[in-house]
């Protein structure tokens, strides 16, 4: 398996797991909001918070980034 597939594949989960978690929390902080509100919100926030994997060419070939909405500096893989 590529290192970007691996590394794809851990965002989606982690990307599943923040949505699970933000949808649950403001299902319980806001009983009154309405479902679709929540969805939405809860995905919006989920995508902000998981990191994006970006690919770049180098001397020493593609190299991998994690870049965060919130972070600037990016993390090289």
């Amino acid at each position: 398996m590529k290192k970007k597939t691996k590394y794809t594949i851990i965002r989606f989960i982690g990307l599943f797991i923040a949505y699970i978690l933000i949808r649950f929390l403001l299902h319980y902080l806001f009983e009154d909001l309405s479902t679709l509100y929540i969805r939405i919100i809860s995905f919006v926030l989920a995508t902000l918070l998981v990191p994006k994997i970006k690919t770049y060419e180098s001397q020493m070939g593609t190299q991998l980034q994690l870049k965060w909405f919130f972070w600037k500096k990016p993390v090289s893989l």
